[in-house]
């Protein structure tokens, strides 16, 4: 049995069974949140994507430096079921490669390292808000594209928006298919 609550605590304030607190308290592990345990989230992702192989009875795979060192940057605050959940995620998205890249894993740990960049430049006064929430919806609405093949209308679904909306931001923020960029530079609105 596994809990994420002190029990003993739980059993003193009368918020848990004392009984049934001695029937499962045979041995008490401390396990740290795998946001504490980075070297263990390498051995971790290659032990749910081995067991996947398996369960598929799929051809080998493993995961190139770049998906690993993203891995490891995430702060799990899902811990090891998030963890098991994205690289389900990343299996499925990767079948046909030999190699799981950054390009197989959700967005959101490549969002989560992003943000964090946005939001310290931010309040260091480097990049007004303006132009972070700009940037931050720019990198979401082409991940957005990159994940449909540019079509808009998968995009603008996947996005829950519609296809004209998606339209219109990627007019704003200089988005056009990778062949014929906009521009890299969002328009801000400049009040005088």
């Amino acid at each position: 049995t596994a809990t994420n609550k002190n029990l003993e605590d739980l059993v003193r304030k009368g918020l848990f069974r004392e009984d049934l607190y001695y029937r499962i308290n045979v041995i008490a592990l401390y396990l740290p949140p795998l946001r504490e345990r980075g070297e263990d989230v390498p051995l971790l992702a290659k032990h749910f994507l081995a067991k996947r192989i398996e369960e598929d009875n799929r051809s080998p795979q493993e995961f190139s430096k770049d998906a690993v060192d993203l891995l490891s940057r995430y702060p799990w605050p899902g811990n090891v079921r998030e963890m098991e959940n994205i690289i389900e995620q990343a299996f499925i998205w990767s079948k046909g490669f030999d190699t799981i890249t950054p390009e197989h894993l959700p967005t959101i740990l490549k969002n989560d390292t992003r943000s964090s960049s946005l939001r310290d430049d931010t309040l260091a006064g480097r990049l007004s808000l303006e132009k972070a929430v700009m940037e931050f919806e720019r990198e979401i609405i082409l991940d957005a594209l990159k994940r449909t093949s540019y079509i808009q209308t998968h995009a603008a679904s996947l996005l829950g928006i519609s296809r004209r909306m998606l339209k219109y931001r990627m007019d704003t923020l200089g988005i056009g298919r990778p062949d014929q960029e906009v521009s890299t530079e969002p328009q801000v609105a400049v009040q005088e």
